[in-house]
């Protein structure tokens, strides 16, 4: 005797609900995977053997795209996050680097030139071009440095530093690759 006005506004209900169901499932998806990668980013420095200068670096990079993806421009957040990803294999990289060359000055002094200040030079010069976002430079003179040090290495015959080196950097790269592969 009331009339349907009930069950239509439960059907109207019903509808409304479905839209909006629907339409947070086609935006919020892809924020909620971009998120992911961002923690997953966020895990990956956090248990990179990196200075804190260097993790506070990456760190406000992330924020960055956090802050993207909150914004909802998820058409830039794949291209943001690798550029980190491959700036944090460059730090881990130049880390292992610093590292073997402290060592390879420590073991072998008289193997070693007397242009060290060059060396840690470029070092710096390598992490402030990661700073500045030139990641092309920093690849470069990361090249020269181990170049050099390659060099370094076969004055010396054979340094084991050298092939510690090598071995570590190449452990890196199949950590990275293992971090990197979707799970």
């Amino acid at each position: 005797r009331s009339g349907p006005l009930f069950p239509l506004i439960v059907l109207l209900f019903g509808v409304v609900l479905g839209r909006l169901f629907k339409y947070m499932q086609e935006r919020g998806e892809p924020q909620a995977k971009a998120l992911e990668e961002v923690y997953r980013l966020q895990a990956d420095i956090a248990v990179a053997k990196l200075e804190d200068r260097d993790k506070q670096l990456l760190a406000g990079m992330v924020t960055e795209v956090r802050t993207l993806v909150v914004r909802e421009r998820l058409d830039v957040v794949p291209v943001q996050v690798q550029t980190i990803r491959d700036r944090l294999e460059t730090l881990v990289k130049l880390q292992a680097l610093e590292d073997r060359f402290n060592e390879q000055a420590q073991n072998t002094p008289t193997d070693f030139p007397a242009d060290e200040d060059e060396y840690v030079r470029k070092i710096k010069q390598a992490r402030l071009r990661i700073a500045e976002g030139k990641d092309a430079d920093a690849k470069k003179v990361l090249e020269e440095i181990s170049s050099d040090l390659d060099k370094i290495g076969t004055r010396g015959a054979g340094n084991s530093s050298i092939e510690a080196y090598k071995r570590s950097v190449e452990e890196i790269a199949v950590a990275n690759d293992r971090i990197n592969q979707p799970t």
